[in-house]
């Protein structure tokens, strides 16, 4: 077992294949003395062979640790105040957005429309940020888990927004209910199905998440001015008039 830190927790994890070995390298502790793991990450050889006997074609035993390994440690993140939501979270001015869709809508290519329009920004984690309550304060921190381009950073910023995408040709965002919002985020999280405690203790944590943060639906195309619509309200600043005359 190595021993890393992300989330603000301890985790004990063993990696065997270069995928889950090489992403996680930024979040290694130097020493494991004296380290008490909070959460433990194990794909054994056994459960590796069960899935990949059933793995699609082109499916890897590289890939399918690095997938059990990021879904083993979401649900246990659940006992520590913490949830995954499947979303790509942009940091700007000490602050986490995060923006959240199905595979395929675009949310990875708005965030990145936020680097190139918006200064001062940073991508914390562009697939699988965890979400934890720390000190009384929601964060997004980034994991080692974080989808094709591996694009993640090891730090914790307190959650300003989440935004839900979907496609449309007119760019615009209202902020939604709480009827709304929980199957949105429900089919964008680890479900522990098989547990009714931790049912409980997921949708407990919602309760607490959507009464101190706003969630917003953005329709948007990919463009500038998409960027404008979600940029001025989630963070209630002006768009940087440098980029009003951009294409």
């Amino acid at each position: 077992m190595e021993y890393f830190s992300f989330a603000k927790l301890n985790v004990a994890m063993n990696c065997r294949y270069p995928m889950l070995k090489e992403r996680s390298r930024k979040y290694l502790l130097p020493s494991c003395e004296n380290i008490t793991a909070d959460i433990e990450v194990d794909v054994t050889s056994d459960i590796i062979d069960k899935y990949e006997k059933t793995a699609s074609k082109g499916v890897t035993r590289d890939m399918i640790e690095y997938a059990l390994a990021g879904e083993m440690f979401y649900r246990r993140l659940l006992s520590f105040d913490g949830m995954l939501l499947h979303s790509s979270v942009v940091e700007y001015n000490k602050k986490a957005y995060l923006f959240s869709a199905n595979s395929g809508v675009g949310k990875s290519t708005h965030t990145h429309l936020w680097l190139k329009y918006i200064e001062g920004t940073n991508i914390i984690n562009d697939d699988k940020p965890a979400i934890r309550l720390v000190d009384g304060v929601y964060n997004a921190f980034g994991t080692p888990f974080s989808g094709k381009c591996d694009e993640s950073m090891n730090i914790g910023v307190p959650v300003g927004a989440i935004c839900f995408i979907e496609r449309a040709t007119e760019n615009k965002i209202r902020k939604i209910s709480p009827t709304e919002i929980v199957p949105l985020i429900y089919q964008q999280t680890t479900q522990p199905i098989a547990s009714p405690k931790h049912m409980d203790i997921l949708f407990g944590f919602l309760d607490g998440l959507l009464r101190n943060v706003p969630v917003y639906k953005l329709s948007c195309d990919i463009s500038r001015e998409a960027v404008k619509t979600s940029f001025e309200e989630l963070t209630g600043e002006k768009f940087p008039k440098e980029n009003d005359n951009e294409d």
